[in-house]
């Protein structure tokens, strides 16, 4: 079957774009993914440490530049992807990966001796990195065409 991903249980699920240039997608669809999780993460935090006015300062800026990493680059890159715009769609992954390291520093000025967001800013910049990356190469391997 072609452009079908074929998963351990032996099923097969068939794909809605090329499998060659799926991987950007996929890297995006993470990347968006989750953001989208930790900004409904958000709010529980600002809950809980609604007495710890720099830690709630640092979830509201959390909570605007995730929406941001969203709507304003993953987002548009995946839409820069199909129009074969790679070089945009490499540097809103790039700028979406970094609003992740701009929370944890917003973290560090606030609230230096804590971060709850820790492991999910982490994760977002290391995936807007490998997403910049993937990118990256669709473009490197289009200009050698």
């Amino acid at each position: 079957m072609k452009n079908a991903r074929q998963f351990s249980d032996q099923t097969l699920v068939p794909l809605k774009r090329p499998v060659s240039n799926s991987w950007p997608y996929i890297i995006l669809d993470l990347c968006i993914a989750n953001a989208t999780e930790t900004l409904g993460e958000i709010p529980k935090l600002q809950e809980k440490y609604s007495k710890h006015d720099q830690i709630e300062e640092a979830l509201r800026w959390c909570a605007t530049a995730y929406e941001s990493a969203i709507k304003d680059y993953f987002s548009k890159a995946v839409e820069q992807l199909g129009k074969k715009s790679y070089r945009k769609a490499q540097n809103s992954a790039h700028i979406g990966g970094a609003l992740g390291t701009g929370c944890e520093q917003e973290f560090y000025f606030q609230a230096p001796e804590f971060s709850p967001l820790w492991p999910r800013n982490h994760d977002l910049a290391v995936l807007g990195l490998v997403a910049e990356g993937i990118v990256s190469l669709l473009r490197l391997n289009e200009s050698s065409l």
